[in-house]
């Protein structure tokens, strides 16, 4: 990678370019080399980016858009100071965008360069300081329709997977216009297709696997369109529009129904009392049917007035989710028969007594609207620099409107917020390398502050505060600290609620398997959390020509009134919350209530550390060889390590050490880079305390929130890639530690989960750029990509005291599509 440069190129437009299939948009005659402050597109501040990328690196992630390129890069975006993670803040040459709708289908050869920065950055933008920031800066010239194909299976067979991608995409300068269309469909996995064990096949007589699904069938339609453009004066706008329709369809399993014999009755063939189950072989699985649909509008403006950047950012949602999930047949009828003697509950049932009871359904309209204004500027001139400010005003209303109809009763929700915001952001420059108090190096304060006026939460509010110093130029010091607090969202106060019969589910009370109904939705008695949050990060780039930067990030939160999804249904979680399960008389696990709650506190510490290296390669190629994609003219080159600028009217030349030529990603003929990336996250504790008086919940060390077991203490992700010459392979691997679940200390059943390492591949080619290519003109652009997922087919193994595998434990249903082969082909069309 490159670190924070000096210089930017600019070129006019005459000569054509040797490569056909490049329009006159990339033709220059010549390249003018000139000084500046930052390179174009730079963001805004004196934090220079932690990694940066070029078009060789970018093009050696093998990716098709932004978001695959978020993907790709998620080790370098891991944070540990937001809500739960979630995608980075992203930037599109160092401004603001109204969403990350605006930029996620944008394909990587649109890029010049790629910055991923610390989380600090983003007070700079008017975000809290919880995610990392990614600046993508785009080509100044750019025009081409890109499509692509893919059909994904596992190798085990059961599912396939297609999708379908239409982008065009033209950039001019400050003029930017986007079409993408998205398609995909996905088949159904049975359990039939798994290698399951059943346990209600031997009560049913039948195979009842074919009537499950592990996984549902889904489809999806969206299209997404972008426009930006100049309005004259240095004023900027842009315009997002999508559009999105999804689909899904499930099957729950058989419809049964439970009798009870009384004793003596002719029908019991001991004469005692017993229950009969009785499944619905005549009728089928139980359905359960969903559909979505989303519409986005959104726009930006971005100029300056009296040397203030200032930039207005708008967005309007619409989003609806319907489900309806059949109950299967009802026992009255059949069981106040049996009573009278006038029906054999192990005989097929009449037809007058087969009375089907009406299904569930749920229905959300989820509407918002925001709009926020950023200033940024500076206060005053200082010895050690500018003193700058940043300040954002805001406003946000959302309604909610949903009902649900479970057994027969409604239940109507009707929720509405608006939202309120001010924020500010101050950095104090102390001293300057060079400057004054130079011996220090560069030190800056920071200090941040946010009021969120909420109309059914009252005042919330967001403090603070930093310190960001560089001694020496390779190292970079930031210690940061944040109180705020934070309001549930109003999907979880009044989703509608819905009731899933049939889910598998681990009860650790009695140590068996069992299905039960779940209940899930809303919970409108949450209130609102407060979070503390601690930082000390260390940047470090030990070799001054070298793309080679560590990495040491260690936070601690504490979060009071934690708002959380209900736990796994262990003998720990079972005690402190007795109202959210039901039993039978047997003791058997009937209903699980998994609606949010408040949590009393939870106890956060985690150190992640890890480097990232990388390298650019010369082709191997001479003159003659097939060309592919070229570089537009005009974009400057990534800065080099170090920041080093060209001098005015020197010949510039590429990271590889050659002549930067017209060939996209490094020379006239190709190119390359070599790239390895590893972190290690070592979580020191992750404590909960569900109310006072209660035992802690150790997520380290025996205690579970959810059903895969506690939070691994060590976590290790590792990445590779090569790519040279339109050739390129990339591999990503992570390793987690293995957990434990204690259960018996609260007569329950003690199980424990294996270590998991998963590793993909990723392997592509540029068939423009390969010697059969020469001279076949479709071929130009053209990519064809293969990638595994879960390469070894590994999945977590749970065994519980005896050495045994719980039924709801069974690999196939922990992970049921294992290993997945991914075959795509993608054309740019220039």
């Amino acid at each position: 990678m490159f670190g924070a440069g000096m210089a930017h190129a600019q070129a006019g437009a005459s000569a054509r370019s040797p490569d056909p299939e490049l329009d006159a948009e990339y033709e220059v005659d010549e390249l003018v080399i000139e000084a500046a402050a930052q390179p174009r597109g730079s963001v805004i501040g004196d934090i220079p980016p932690e990694i940066t990328l070029g078009p060789r690196e970018i093009r050696s992630l093998g990716a098709s858009s932004v978001a695959d390129l978020l993907a790709a890069l998620e080790p370098q975006l891991a944070s540990g100071r937001g809500r739960g993670g979630g995608r980075p803040i992203t930037l599109v040459n160092g401004a603001r965008v109204s969403s990350f709708a605006e930029i996620r289908d944008l394909p990587p050869e649109a890029i010049v360069r790629v910055e991923i920065l610390p989380e600090e950055v983003a007070l700079r933008y008017g975000y809290r300081a919880d995610q990392r920031v990614v600046n993508f800066v785009l080509r100044r010239r750019f025009n081409a329709v890109t499509t692509e194909v893919g059909l994904r299976v596992p190798t085990e067979g059961g599912r396939a997977a297609v999708d379908a991608d239409v982008n065009s995409l033209r950039i001019q300068r400050d003029t930017r216009l986007q079409v993408d269309v998205k398609a995909a469909r996905a088949t159904s996995l049975l359990e039939s297709e798994r290698d399951l064990i059943d346990n209600s096949a031997a009560t049913a007589g039948a195979d009842l696997r074919p009537y499950r699904t592990l996984l549902p069938e889904t489809s999806s339609l969206a299209l997404n369109t972008v426009l930006a453009r100049t309005l004259g004066e240095g004023v900027s706008m842009s315009l997002n529009g999508s559009l999105e329709s999804t689909e899904s369809r499930g099957m729950l399993g058989l419809g049964s129904t439970r009798v009870s014999v009384p004793a003596g009755s002719p029908y019991s063939p001991t004469g005692e009392a017993l229950d009969v189950v009785r499944y619905d072989l005549a009728r089928g699985a139980l359905q359960r049917i969903g559909d979505g649909l989303s519409a986005h509008v959104g726009g930006s403006a971005n100029g300056a007035v009296s040397g203030w950047r200032w930039t207005l950012t708008a967005n309007a949602d619409l989003g609806r989710t319907r489900s309806l999930t059949e109950r299967g047949l009802g026992s009255d009828a059949l069981q106040a028969a049996v009573n009278a003697g006038q029906a054999d509950p192990f005989a097929p049932t009449p037809a007058s007594l087969l009375v089907y009871r009406a299904p569930d359904r749920a229905r959300s309209t989820v509407t918002s609207a925001d709009a926020e204004l950023l200033l940024n500027g500076t206060l005053a001139e200082l010895p050690a620099g500018p003193l700058s400010a940043a300040f954002t005003i805001g406003a946000e209303t959302l309604k909610s409107d949903s009902w649900s109809v479970r057994s027969g009763v409604r239940r109507d929700a009707d929720l509405s917020r608006d939202v309120g915001r001010a924020k500010a952001n101050l950095d104090l420059p102390l001293a300057r390398r060079g400057g004054v108090l130079g011996r220090i190096g560069d030190l800056s304060l920071n200090a941040n502050v946010a009021v969120d006026e909420l109309s059914d939460f009252g005042t919330l509010t967001t403090f603070g505060g930093g310190v960001n110093w560089s001694p020496i130029e390779p190292v970079r010091i930031i210690a940061s600290f944040t109180e705020e607090d934070g309001a549930p969202t109003v999907q979880q106060l009044g989703d509608p609620e819905i009731a899933t019969p049939l889910v598998r589910v681990f009860d650790f009370t009695r140590g068996e398997t069992v299905e039960v109904t779940q209940v899930s939705g809303g919970n409108p008695f949450l209130v609102a959390d407060s979070r503390q949050v601690m930082k000390l990060g260390l940047t470090l780039r030990p070799l001054k020509d070298t793309d080679l930067v560590f990495r040491a990030d260690y936070n601690r939160s504490r979060t009071e009134d934690l708002i959380s999804a209900f736990p796994a249904a262990t003998a720990e979680i079972e005690a402190a919350f007795p109202e959210r399960f039901v039993r039978g008389a047997d003791g058997r696990l009937l209903q699980v209530d998994v609606r949010p709650v408040n949590f009393a506190r939870r106890d956060q510490e985690e150190l992640r550390w890890g480097f990232n290296y990388s390298r650019p390669l010369r082709s191997t190629r001479g003159p003659g060889a097939s060309q592919g994609p070229q570089q537009p003219a005009g974009d400057p080159a990534p800065p080099r390590p170090g920041g080093q600028a060209p001098t005015e009217g020197a010949e510039r030349r590429a990271p590889g050490g050659g002549p930067v030529g017209r060939g996209f990603g490094g020379g006239r003929f190709g190119g390359g880079a070599i790239q390895f990336a590893a972190f290690h996250t070592w979580r020191l504790e992750d404590e909960i305390l569900i109310r006072p008086g209660v035992p802690a919940l150790d997520l380290l060390d025996g205690s579970a929130l959810g059903q895969s077991g506690g939070e691994p203490r060590h976590q290790v992700d590792v990445q590779a890639g090569v790519s040279r010459n339109g050739l390129g392979a990339r591999l990503t691997a992570r390793w987690q530690e293995g957990t434990k679940v204690n259960g018996a200390a609260f007569g329950g059943q003690d199980l424990t989960f294996s270590d998991l390492t998963t590793v993909n591949l990723r392997l592509f080619a540029d068939l423009g750029m390969q010697p059969f290519a020469r001279g076949n003109r479709f071929l130009r652009g053209a990519r064809v990509s293969l990638s595994v997922d879960n390469l070894f087919d590994e999945r977590i193994r749970v065994r519980d005291a005896v050495g045994a595998t719980p039924v709801s434990y069974q690999p196939d249903l922990v992970d049921p599509l294992g290993r997945t082969v991914r075959l795509s082909f993608r054309k740019v069309f220039f």
